[in-house]
């Protein structure tokens, strides 16, 4: 019991101001956006509507938990951007990697490019910037 409260405390001291939540919530919310997208475009080079709901709940509670909704805008913003940032290095990387002939390697990698920018672009971004400031909304409602 002493074990929780000691990590409890050292939680609370961790996310206690505005800045220190941020500087969390970015990188777990991008990693959690990257791999939702990773996932789906390595087992199936599209994304379902359940992953699409997926990622949109989890703009969602990543809303809630910022609360203010001018932070909740620019962290999404800088998301989004790492998110991109990080899939298509992801996804680009076996082409970078392999023997593929001169054409081929730079087809590959262009191909991916334009994968992730149909998945990410415009639709769910737009969905995915809704359901954040829902999310700002009622966190800062109801929190």
């Amino acid at each position: 019991m002493e074990e929780a409260r000691t990590t409890a405390t050292r939680i609370n001291q961790l996310l206690a101001t505005e800045n220190r939540r941020s500087a969390v919530l970015i990188p777990l919310w991008t990693l959690a956006m990257t791999a939702t997208f990773a996932q789906a475009l390595f087992q199936r080079a599209s994304m379902s509507y359940f992953d699409y709901g997926l990622v949109a709940a989890i703009c969602f509670v990543a809303g809630i938990i910022v609360i203010d909704l001018g932070r909740a805008l620019l962290s999404y913003i800088a998301t989004m951007a790492i998110t991109t940032f990080l899939l298509i290095t992801l996804l680009s990387y076996p082409a970078t990697t392999t023997n593929l002939p001169s054409p081929g390697n730079l087809l590959f990698s262009s191909l991916w490019i334009i994968v992730v920018f149909t998945t990410i672009f415009p639709l769910p971004l737009i969905a995915c910037l809704v359901a954040t400031v829902i999310g700002a909304m009622v966190g800062e409602k109801y929190f």
